[in-house]
């Protein structure tokens, strides 16, 4: 991953970090030279450089009576993370609790993409005591390993065991053989038909994801339905 887009993950746009890096790379600099080294119009640096003066990334001041522009410590960035992580930390408990409110009378939700998997995920981890699935292992193995490990990992820390039931295939038979290091109990079971979907089981939901390409995401929360579901989910497990 680039520096800009590792720069754009720490909340900064496209313009913001090619201009940031700019400035750092070169240290105090006039306009003309943070333009020349970002290859960016003149007026769009200079609104940038406003915008990045505004959050504290840069400062200005002058020099021989010409205006410079210098870079903050990049150490601001973990201090902006902790104070967004302490700004979180006190409104959680009333986003949680509107959340909770509002899906007692919505209960079905439609995702999409990595962002709609990092939702669910996230839920996974804040909800789940035990999580059940059912798919195809290269299907499920698909997602960015970057994401699935970085889930794994978590997971396994918080000790949520799996329960996976693996359509056959030389993948399915490969990661069954990871069962013990990765909290999980899996069984393979034949069918004639290639599964192009996973099914999620935990707590009051249920989720549905559609593997092909563009991730579509079914979220249900209902405790009818997911008895239901994990019922038939046992059934099967029992007689594989």
């Amino acid at each position: 991953m680039s520096l800009i887009s590792k720069l754009k993950k720490l909340g900064l746009n496209s313009n913001e970090a090619q201009v940031y890096l700019s400035c750092l790379e070169l240290g105090e600099s006039n306009l003309s030279s943070i333009t020349e080294r970002a290859g960016m119009p003149k007026t769009t640096v200079y609104e940038t450089l406003r915008q990045l003066h505004a959050r504290g990334f840069i400062s200005i001041f002058l020099k021989k009576k010409k205006r410079i522009f210098g870079v903050s410590n990049p150490n601001i960035f973990q201090e902006i993370i902790h104070e967004q992580s302490l700004v979180a930390k006190d409104i959680l408990p009333t986003l949680n609790a509107l959340y909770h409110t509002i899906n007692q009378a919505t209960n079905i939700r439609l995702l999409e993409g990595e962002s709609g998997l990092r939702v669910i995920t996230n839920e996974i981890l804040e909800e789940a005591q035990e999580l059940l699935s059912i798919g195809s292992a290269e299907q499920i193995f698909s997602f960015p390993p970057e994401f699935f490990e970085n889930f794994l990992k978590k997971r396994k820390a918080k000790k949520i065991p799996v329960r996976v039931i693996y359509t056959d295939s030389n993948e399915a038979q490969k990661r069954k053989k990871t069962d013990l290091q990765d909290l999980k109990v899996s069984k393979i079971v034949s069918v004639s038909d290639r599964l192009e979907s996973l099914l999620l089981i935990w707590g009051k939901t249920i989720c549905l994801v559609t593997l092909k390409k563009k991730y579509h995401i079914v979220v249900i929360q209902d405790s009818d339905m997911v008895q239901i579901v994990k019922m038939m989910f046992e059934l099967i497990w029992k007689f594989i």
